[in-house]
């Protein structure tokens, strides 16, 4: 058995070309091969000692092409503007978000999502906690110029004992454009509600942005005119987050991930990418 597994071993080594000479395989003490030596594959199978061609890399083509560019290009996008969702989120989010941001733009910017007025939701911690705060999760929508927001009632039952403390909440929207050329991100619409008693629960409320009205970055305090931003041209994208307190005038929310949920409402892409 090692005199075959030997002469099999420089027999695979004298046939391979310059291309294949890498050697990824070793000898055990039993004189068994074990893995890659040119274009063969030393394996055991069900008990059974093998060898088989190794296959050749495949390149891709025709639709996994393309399938691979808008991949790369997602994951490009997400990689400039998670910084931005991870703080609105209050560096709470869960450690799948970053993938299931690139799936979710990648939709967004060339599938199921293109053009489509109805915002998709995306929850920004693990456990989805908007949903077992509202009765129905908030949700927005966009036609031509207007962004159309629907924030549902709220009657927060406090069985829960991580609750308990909480007396008191807030939400926040905002508005973030990403701007393709300058890859950069500006807010171009905040909202923060008043703090109201969750014992007397809260109104479902509309709410409404016009984004042909919005000029201004904001944060900077400077028009998007002199920053060479335009709202004709980028990527919208639309979060939504929670803030519970225990007193009506306490200056810190109560800092947990269980308090504080966050999601994004919806994306919109703009004009065109190139």
């Amino acid at each position: 058995m090692q005199f075959l597994a030997k002469f099999l071993f420089y027999n695979a080594k004298r046939h391979i070309s310059k291309k294949y000479k890498k050697i990824m395989a070793i000898i055990d003490q039993y004189g068994t091969i074990r893995g890659t030596v040119g274009r063969f594959v030393f394996r055991k199978i069900n008990g059974k000692k093998v060898v088989q061609s190794h296959p050749g890399p495949l390149k891709p083509k025709g639709e996994t092409l393309v399938e691979n560019r808008r991949f790369g290009d997602s994951s490009e996008l997400t990689s400039s503007i998670y910084p931005y969702i991870k703080e609105f989120g209050l560096n709470l989010c869960y450690s799948y978000l970053f993938g299931s941001l690139i799936t979710y733009f990648k939709r967004v910017l060339y599938s199921d999502l293109v053009n489509k007025e109805e915002g998709k939701y995306v929850s920004l911690d693990k456990d989805n906690n908007l949903a077992k705060i509202f009765p129905e999760l908030p949700v927005a929508k966009k036609t031509g110029n207007i962004i159309s927001i629907q924030i549902p009632d709220i009657q927060l039952k406090k069985n829960n004992p991580k609750y308990v403390n909480a007396e008191f909440m807030d939400y926040r929207l905002e508005l973030i454009l990403f701007d393709y050329q300058l890859n950069g991100k500006h807010s171009v619409f905040q909202y923060a509600s008043e703090r109201f008693d969750l014992s007397k629960g809260h109104e479902a409320q509309k709410m409404t942005i016009d984004i042909s009205t919005l000029n201004k970055d904001l944060n900077a305090g400077v028009d998007l005119e002199v920053l060479g931003a335009s709202l004709e041209k980028g990527l919208l994208i639309l979060c939504f987050g929670t803030q519970f307190f225990e007193h009506p005038r306490a200056l810190h929310f109560l800092n947990t991930k269980k308090f504080n949920p966050a999601g994004v409402l919806g994306a919109w892409h703009l004009g065109d990418k190139e």
